[in-house]
């Protein structure tokens, strides 16, 4: 039954509601009745016959004032329309450039892009996270698309930038410029400007955000990002930027879409051809021959960077009389990618037999020195040349202009005293190692905490460059000696540079006491980028495997990022054997001891068995399915048999936490993630404890990640999941059940031609990463997939935003061994939530859904009320995923039947979540 004050108040906020929008439409209403009353005397007294046969009196006055009114309402319509046109006239001069059309369909991700754009007002910003040099490839024809739109996109190249500028400014003055210089009216260009900024039609592009400070360390470089684009949205101008992983501001009101490197080695191997052709290079079948051998290393070179550099190595070789075919094959002759790209650097930039004494090499290396030592990436030529020795002010002009003609600097500026800036920031690092060697004076006063990337990258640079650089198998000793003695203030990152370094020349790395010491202080002082970089590079080495994992267990399971636990479980999967042999005892132990061990949620607040055992065995649950497909044989087996054991011990019976077994179902789908669709007719290992696991959860959570995780696996395992779904699943697993079956039926019908891919469709209606969508956006999500992720994370974090109240509230008493009924309340209220088949009435009556902010729950699940004001459980959902979820759900649900869940209604609550 309907409680009183809950229909009060969606009464009270209907009327609200209506309030306002008669507020508007009275105020319409007003003006139109005015101007109807104003056009109607006018009207009257220029058509009266009676005032044109009179000369005294009112009328004849009112038809003076109405020719008067007609005469100032023609000269203001002329005036009008002359300004319509003028603005007209300059927008279409400054659009003229993008009018042309489009060469081919456009790609997926400019569809969505366009779609993301323009769907809602106010208009949405996006951040696009991909490798610096796609943003051409990802947008070269976005503006013409959204010119087409009817939108005005406005480019602004930031490469320049090394300290916070406001963007808006810079998009002003780049829109300003490119119209002046065609009407040659800057003030009418800048009218142009606001007026369109006004009514929401500009666009910015963002540009070269890579580039941005580039010599500084990278928490500045991300800073100044963050800033740049705050901007932005502090003025309300929508844009599109792209930047790499690792300077990507996280900023709540921009969604943000990760575009990943794909690559197909024959067509970069026909792109290697076409740049060798291009370069003169004879073509001829022992050419081919040896490009075919370079592209089948197991460590190819694919990075198109990369690839033109290999192609002016061919060509100089070629000059220095050595044949074609045998310069590819020496090229390509170092099986480690990062050796072989390191040598590609030196002989293009220092020449086919790079000799240290030469002028080049001396001029490289001063500048490499003082670009590093003043983090700048752009240096001064009389800076430059105070660096040399006198005399050598002409030989330092000589290599200038060897090295501009190389690519390695470019020359910009007043050519009296220009200014010398790096072609790319791996030509600076090279420049460093060249400069710096392995002095250990000059390196003391470079490796400091915050070191910038390319000083650590130059520090790799050098050590593979020297022959005594990796004498040591040990980071520590390797630091020790450059760093002079002073180990204090080590970093993450040159750990990382050291090891990599040691990992490149074919040593591998001590990580014995001392060196397991220096990692843990550096890893404790380091942000997450550093230590993400550190997982990325680790090696399959038993110590690393130990220490990995006791990162994702207490007391640092707490301490460290859900991002960076799901990444360090990821790597200890990919090492194999080496970590099976290293934890499998250990995660035996943890099942053995769960078998005495209370693990109910009440138990999470009175005993220490949650601590002991439950979270250890949770972050095993995420790593145990994706290690089983990397095992064979008997370790294969007996991987498979422990996850089995902890499937029984997770699903005991109902007094176990159902975040136990909704950890084991997210290590399942993390587990066919990393498998990819591709993979789908290879029955993964793990696919019948899937289903058993799928057969006896209690949570619709796991039910829905198991789901998911199936379509993802094979036809056999969807199959199986659909048909449990179909056995009165709750709503939400029904919905994802029907998303997957649209998903898979899309990826397999998908023309291998069409320019997407099937991971990519997939994505559409399967998030692979619940937390990273929610604070992505969920941009790639359709609108189905999105609703779903927010109806279900909403009722995730109303569960545990419960049982967080009740655990404050048990803190608050003093922690003692019993709890109380309100306390076990709110514990309940969690577990039913999880539990239970149907929905709380707050997510599926209208009225409810509207007033769930406002009163207090009226439903045995206890949920909502206006507690939810403040934060909820433990996923952040960012306003830019709030605003989508706004749009997104009053959309038609993907299932057939009876409407499963409120719609519209919802609406209103994801506007009050964004404000």
């Amino acid at each position: 039954m309907r409680s009183p004050r809950r229909s009060w108040v969606r009464l009270r906020t209907a009327l609200t509601d209506l309030g306002e929008d008669l507020n508007r439409f009275t105020s319409v209403l007003l003006v139109g009745l005015a101007a109807g009353v104003l056009l109607a005397i006018v009207w009257w007294g220029a058509a009266s016959a009676q005032a044109s046969a009179q000369t005294k009196g009112f009328l004849p006055l009112l038809q003076d004032q109405a020719v008067s009114a007609i005469t100032l309402a023609i000269i203001g319509l002329a005036a009008w329309l002359g300004f319509r046109l003028r603005f007209r006239d300059a927008k279409s001069r400054y659009l003229r450039p993008y009018r042309r059309a489009v060469g081919a369909a456009p790609d997926p991700l400019l569809r969505e892009i366009l779609d993301h754009l323009t769907a809602v007002r106010p208009r949405r910003s996006l951040l696009v996270i991909a490798e610096s040099d796609r943003f051409p490839e990802l947008t070269g024809d976005l503006p013409r698309l959204l010119a087409r739109r009817g939108l005005v996109p406005v480019v602004v190249d930031m490469s320049d930038v090394d300290s916070p500028v406001r963007v808006p400014a810079r998009s002003r003055e780049a829109f300003v410029a490119r119209l002046a210089s065609a009407t040659g009216d800057e003030a009418r260009a800048q009218r142009v400007f606001t007026r369109e900024a006004d009514r929401g039609k500009i666009v910015v592009l963002v540009a070269g955000l890579d580039l941005v400070a580039e010599a500084k360390p990278r928490a500045a470089r991300r800073a100044i990002i963050e800033e740049l684009l705050r901007s932005c949205v502090e003025e309300r101008l929508p844009f599109v930027a792209a930047v790499s992983d690792e300077l990507a501001p996280r900023i709540s009101e921009v969604a943000s879409v990760r575009v990943s490197r794909t690559y197909e080695l024959p067509a970069l191997r026909e792109d290697f051809r076409a740049r060798l052709v291009d370069r003169g290079v004879p073509y001829d079948p022992a050419v081919e021959a040896a490009v075919r051998y370079a592209f089948a290393l197991r460590d190819p070179s694919t990075d198109p960077w990369y690839l033109e550099r290999a192609a002016d190595a061919v060509l100089m070789r070629m000059r220095a009389g050595a044949e074609p075919d045998r310069a590819v094959r020496d090229l390509f002759a170092e099986p480690r990618s990062f050796v072989r790209h390191l040598g590609w650097l030196r002989e293009t930039a220092l020449g086919p037999d790079p000799d240290a004494d030469s002028a080049v090499a001396r001029s490289l290396s001063a500048l490499g020195r003082l670009a590093h030592h003043r983090q700048e990436v752009t240096i001064r030529w009389r800076d430059a040349a105070a660096q040399l020795p006198p005399g050598d002010e002409l030989a330092f002009a000589a290599a200038v202009s060897t090295l501009t003609r190389r690519g390695v600097i470019i020359l910009a500026g007043d050519m009296s005293d220009p200014e010398l800036r790096f072609a790319h920031l791996d030509y600076l690092a090279l420049a460093g190692a060249l400069g710096l060697g392995l002095d250990p004076h000059a390196w003391a006063d470079l490796l400091t905490v915050g070191v910038p990337t390319t000083t650590a990258r130059a520090l790799t640079a050098a050590l593979l460059l020297h022959p005594d650089g990796v004498a040591e198998a040990s980071f520590l000793a390797v630091l020790s000696r450059l760093k002079r003695g002073e180990t204090r203030d080590m970093s993450l990152d040159m750990i990382t540079a050291v090891v990599l370094a040691l990992r490149q020349s074919g040593v591998r790395p001590a990580f014995g006491e001392p060196e397991i010491a220096a990692l843990d202080r550096a890893w404790r002082a380091a942000t997450d980028q550093s230590r993400l970089l550190f997982v990325a590079e680790t090696d399959h080495q038993a110590e690393l495997v130990r220490y990995l994992w006791r990162q994702v267990v207490p007391p640092r399971f707490h301490v460290n990022s859900y991002r960076l636990r799901r990444a360090i479980c990821a790597r200890l999967a990919r090492m194999g054997a080496v970590a099976w042999r290293q934890l499998a005892d250990p995660w035996r132990e943890l099942v053995a001891g769960g078998d005495g061990a209370d693990l109910s949620a009440l138990a999470r607040l009175t005993r220490t068995d949650w601590v002991r055992v439950a979270l250890p065995l949770a972050s095993a649950s995420w790593i145990l399915p994706s290690l089983a497909d990397r095992l064979s044989g008997d370790e294969q087996r007996e991987c498979v048999a422990l996850i089995g054991r902890v499937r029984t011990l997770f699903t005991a019976g109902d007094h176990v936490d159902p975040g136990l077994e909704i950890s084991l179902a997210e290590g399942v789908k993390f587990a066919a993630v990393a498998r990819g669709f591709a993979a789908r007719g290879i029955e993964p290992a793990w696919l019948d404890e899937a289903k058993q696991l799928l057969a006896v959860v209690r949570s619709w959570t796991s039910e829905q990640v198991l789901c998911q995780a199936m379509a993802l696996a094979t036809a056999d395992g969807f199959t199986f999941a659909a048909r449990h779904a179909a056995k009165g699943a709750h709503p939400f697993v029904r919905e994802a059940v029907a998303l997957a079956q649209r998903a898979r039926r899309a990826a397999i019908d998908a023309s291998p031609g069409a320019g997407t891919s099937r991971e990519w469709i997939i994505t559409r209606d399967i998030w692979f990463d619940d937390v990273a969508a929610l604070e992505d956006g969920g941009f790639h999500l359709s609108p189905e997939a999105h609703r779903l992720l927010a109806l279900s994370t909403l009722l995730i974090d109303l569960a545990e935003g419960s049982h967080d109240a009740a655990a404050r509230e048990h803190a608050a008493a003093g922690a003692p061994a019993g709890v109380s009924a309100a306390v076990a309340r709110g514990v309940a209220a969690r577990e039913r939530a999880f539990t239970s088949t149907d929905l709380p009435r707050c997510l599926v009556s209208s009225t409810h859904a509207a007033t769930m902010l406002d009163v207090d729950c009226d439903c045995a699940f206890d949920l909502c009320g206006r507690r939810m004001a403040g934060p909820l459980g433990l996923r952040h959902i960012s306003k830019a995923f709030a605003r989508r979820a706004e749009v997104t759900a009053g959309r038609r649900p993907a299932q057939r039947g009876r409407r499963p869940f409120a719609r519209r209604a919802l609406a209103h609550l994801w506007q009050r979540w964004d404000n």
